[in-house]
């Protein structure tokens, strides 16, 4: 999946999907767009010689909690979005088991308690969204 700074479409196929979904605000909105138009059967390309300036998280910091934030949320709302039967399963367990448990020690242990909050608001946003059989797994480590 295609993610980045620049992308450059035609504009029929703005016309056919639509323009990137707001409700990530930040991070992941070009992956789930990208996403919806390989869907439709679109194909993807890179230009590998193309050189794109980019700032990265020079307006917002690179370890700031609003960061951190914005990317749990977004991580976990294009997985649900975008993956269906095993692999949606598959996602969950692994976040579950492994990548909640992983952030919340190594935030604990760097004794970085604001990026522990938002990562945990992060994932807590999601759960309002969620049938309640996920939550319910989700809210077991979050408690």
């Amino acid at each position: 999946m295609l993610h980045g700074a620049a992308l450059m479409v035609r504009r029929e196929v703005i016309e056919k999907i639509g323009l990137m979904p707001e409700v990530y605000f930040l991070y992941y909105e070009e992956v789930d767009w990208c996403s919806s138009a390989k869907k439709l059967g679109y194909e993807l390309w890179i230009v590998a010689s193309s050189v794109v300036y980019h700032k990265e998280s020079m307006s917002i910091g690179k370890n700031s909690p609003f960061k951190t934030y914005y990317m749990t949320r977004g991580r976990i709302l294009y997985l649900r979005r975008n993956t269906e039967g095993l692999k949606k399963l598959s996602w969950i367990i692994f976040y579950v088991a492994l990548t909640i448990p992983k952030n919340l020690l190594n935030y604990l242990l760097m004794r970085d308690f604001k990026n522990l909050k938002s990562f945990i608001r992060g994932v807590r946003w999601n759960l309002t969204l969620l049938p309640p059989l996920y939550s319910f797994v989700f809210s077991i480590f979050l408690c």
